[in-house]
């Protein structure tokens, strides 16, 4: 259940348009995933407020890791309906077609300005296509949901903190946070979701991550600041 859902996930992060962003490098080395995932879902959004964000993912490669004992490689993803995004919001892909090869990376931006209050599900419809070989192509449609924005009131929601960097990315003891101008709080998640660090920062704060003991892997760094957040995700060496 779990491989079928990042299948879904993953195949989530393209849509109708092209998107202004650029995948991130440190995302290549995975296996398959998307980040943000479902647990950790997408920022809440501020009605009448200008809203963006980024997500971030890897296509797998072979159908045996997203469903085991099925043999073939996935040949791309293509999107054929979004729904739900608050009116106001446009959903676009960082490749025109918005169809993702096989092993490749991307991303996904979500902007615009929403107008009404509300929770709003978002459902994605997909079509993966399995190259089982001998020129056979099987198109493995899904409708996947999960995913949900937040609309609130100015002032007492999550909203996309701007210019968030950390460094080095990967790295090996000392983190540093970069563009904040205050943070209320930073804080560590393991990729299960499970908080592993949250104190104080600052406008550049650094994290001695040998002193808390993590140990060589994949986290997630979430930084609050003025009632709004961000996540980045980073490696460990």
């Amino acid at each position: 259940m779990k491989k079928i859902i990042a299948f879904l996930t993953i195949s989530f992060l393209t849509t109708l348009s092209f998107g202004q962003c650029t995948p991130g490098a440190n995302f290549s080395d995975s296996l398959f995933g998307a980040w943000p995932d479902t647990t950790e879902n997408l920022p809440g959004a501020a009605a009448n407020v200008p809203y963006t964000t980024t997500l971030n993912f890897k296509v797998p490669l072979n159908a045996s890791d997203v469903v085991d004992g099925l043999t073939g490689t996935i040949q791309n993803f293509v999107v054929n309906n979004v729904t739900g995004l608050p009116a106001g919001l446009s959903y676009a892909c960082n490749n025109a077609s918005c169809t993702f090869n096989g092993g490749s990376t991307g991303c996904a931006q979500i902007s615009g300005t929403p107008t009404m209050i509300g929770t709003y599900p978002v459902t994605i419809e997909v079509t993966g296509n399995i190259n089982i070989g001998f020129g056979v192509i099987i198109p493995a449609p899904y409708t996947f949901s999960g995913y949900r924005i937040v609309v609130g009131t100015a002032g007492i929601t999550d909203v996309s903190v701007a210019n968030l960097t950390v460094s080095p990315n990967p790295v090996q003891d000392k983190l540093t946070v970069n563009g904040l101008k205050s943070a209320d709080n930073v804080a560590i998640y393991a990729i299960d979701g499970s908080l592993l660090l949250s104190q104080d920062g600052s406008e550049n704060t650094t994290l001695d991550l040998d002193c808390r003991g993590l140990k060589t892997g994949v986290y997630l760094l979430k930084c609050t600041s003025d009632n709004t957040t961000q996540s980045i995700r980073f490696l460990k060496d």
